[in-house]
Order: structure tokens, then sequence, then C-alpha cells
């Protein structure tokens, strides 16, 4: 079926899901500050699913699919620009990035799960200005496909060559995503992993210590993950510290995906030892009415206290110093007593020869 051609339509915040026009420059390439050969930055277009059975007015694709099922949609692209568009038209794995952002793959590297069952009928769209074309696409579940959640997103690419010598080449791109639940066992899990704790003495040892705690929260289950996690932090001194690291709003994690995580914890009193445990709970999106995991690593520290032990050899050394001093001033006044003159005793007359 070929692309359709329509009169423009809007429908609010749907045309942006993923991302505004990610600007990528193609690996490889050296890259240099230079003007584009090709003028793009008055460009602009929107993607929105089109009406079809699977819904209207939706913000993105979700499916719940059987192994060999195939399942036929539209996606809508409209030119919001004066200027006519060619675009590229294709599908990509998703992923979660290591700092909490949902993301597709980028161009240069190939996907291997759901980006290989997105297949548009066209490949490449001309869609002029002010107007509105719909392009279908097939989603086809390989027989073999492993249940749960399968996550990527139907793109498209506006490519422009930069520099003097066309070399670097600007890849615009604005995307849709798509989540894919194969039936079968769903299996969440999470894992904590790859804990660290790097330690920053103060110099005053009644201030306590600076602890940076980094770990990976990994989504090793087959459904996508709403992780909360704390860490918990104790001294050799003091009560143990609490720190809620996800915050109001957990960040999804795809799965197969992972969370890069670090924290500082402040006023730490180590005296000689932490302990810091990591503790985290993912609820599956979806899946057996919020099904749970949870999973947790610990971590024990020797932490010299050296602020502290260089102020007590500095103590000790004065006192050792005052106490030598002392001593030798003593020595020194009874030395000056031993040689003089016998107190009370009257020298002897010299004596004389008879």
């Amino acid at each position: 079926m070929d692309a359709l051609v329509s009169p423009s339509r809007r429908r609010g915040g749907a045309a942006l899901v993923l991302g505004l026009l990610l600007g990528l420059v193609s690996p490889g390439a050296a890259v240099a500050p230079a003007a584009p050969t090709a003028d793009t930055s008055s460009v602009t277009w929107g993607v929105v699913p089109g009406d079809t059975e699977y819904g209207a007015d939706r913000a993105n694709y979700a499916y719940d699919l059987d192994p060999g099922d195939v399942v036929r949609d539209v996606l809508d692209v409209t030119n919001r620009g004066s200027t006519d568009l060619h675009l590229t038209v294709y599908g990509a794995d998703g992923l979660t990035t290591t700092s909490g952002q949902l993301d597709l793959l980028p161009a240069d590297q190939p996907s291997v799960d759901l980006g290989t069952w997105i297949v548009p009928d066209a490949g490449e769209i001309d869609v002029p200005a002010g107007q509105t074309v719909a392009v279908p696409f097939t989603v086809t579940v390989p027989a073999d496909a492993a249940p749960g959640d399968h996550s990527g997103g139907i793109l498209t690419s506006l490519s422009a060559a930069s520099g003097d010598d066309g070399t670097v080449r600007l890849d615009r791109r604005l995307a849709l995503r798509m989540h894919v639940r194969v039936s079968g066992e769903l299996t969440p899990g999470l894992s904590v992993t790859g804990l660290t704790v790097d330690r920053e003495s103060s110099a005053n040892p009644f201030a306590g210590d600076t602890l940076v705690i980094r770990y990976r929260l990994t989504n090793s289950g087959n459904t996508r993950l709403l992780p909360t996690d704390a860490v918990a932090v104790a001294g050799l001194v003091g009560a143990a510290r609490v720190v809620d690291v996800s915050g109001a709003d957990p960040v999804e994690v795809l799965a197969g995906s992972a969370l890069d995580r670090e924290i500082t914890v402040t006023g730490v009193h180590t005296w000689g030892r932490a302990d810091v445990r990591v503790q985290a709970q993912g609820t599956a999106v979806g899946a057996g009415n919020g099904a749970a995991v949870t999973a947790s690593a610990e971590l024990r520290m020797i932490a010299l206290p050296w602020a502290a032990l260089i102020g007590l050899l500095v103590l000790v050394a004065a006192v050792v110093t005052v106490v030598l001093l002392l001593r030798r001033r003593s020595a020194a006044s009874r030395g000056k007593v031993a040689s003089g003159p016998a107190a009370g005793r009257t020298p002897a007359p010299p004596s004389t020869a008879s």
C-alpha cells in the first residue's frame, strides 16, 4: 500500500512523544564547526498514530500479541513547515539509558528485537508542505518470540550533509514509542550490581566524612519495571541514615536495560568503618496486578579516621615535647645546684708547715 496524502491534522501533544527532532552525527566522521550545506533550521514535522481499529487519539502504540501474530497499523506524518520534506521511515529497538531516559537505538546500530518486527510499507516518503502522509506498517511477531515486553519505536528521519566537504551528516529524528507484550510467562527481575563507595575525609574529625556511592540497577526480567531504591548509610558512630534515590517519579526501565545510580552522603561519622546497604524494589508495568520484585546489595568498608589520627599524633607529639622540655629544664636546674658552693659551710684556712 502506498503512503497516503491527506490535509494537515492537529492533535494536542501527541505529535512529540518520544523526543523533539534529535540531532545525531554519523559515526566516524570528523566533527568541526561548519555551516550545513542544506538549511534545515526551519524544518518541522509531527508524528501521531493513525486512527485504526487499535484506537483513536493514541499517544503511542501498544499491543498484546501471540507469537506469529501480524498487526497492520498506520503512522501519520505531518509537515508543519513551508518546505517539502523527504523522510526515511524505519523501526528501532528501545532502551532505557543509564541516566534514565527512554530512547531508541541510533541509526548506525542495528536492531535485534522489536525494531526488526516493524516494517513500513514505504521506507522513504515525501511530505508536501502543510500536508499529512499516512504511512501503513506491519508488526510481525516471530513464531519463536520470547514472552514478555518488547519495546521499540517507529521513526521518521531527515538527513542533511554538513561541513565544507559534506562528510558529516546531521540526522534529525522524530519517533513514536511502541510496546508489544508477547503472551507467555511473565518473570519480572531486578538486580543491584557494582556497588562501590568512595570516601572523602573531612579535615575536621567532628564534621564527618563524605561518601560517594555508586551502583547499577538492571531489569533482568522480561517486563518493564518501575524501580524504587533507597540507600542506608551508617558509620561507627551515630544512627544509620536512609536516602531515597528514586524520588517521587520512578523511571521506567525497559527489559534488559539498566540505570546507573550515584549519590553523595555528607556528615557520616565513620570513625573506622562504614556500612552501606542498597535496597531496591521493582514494580512490573501492567503485569500481574503490579507484581513486585526486590534486590539488594551491601558493602562494609574500613574507613580509617585520618584526620582524627593525625590530630591525635599532633597532640601526642606536643605532650611528649612538653614533657621532654620540662625534664631537660629540671635536669639543668639540678646540675647548677650540684656544681655551686655547699650551703652553710665556711672554707677551711690554708694549712701551714711546722
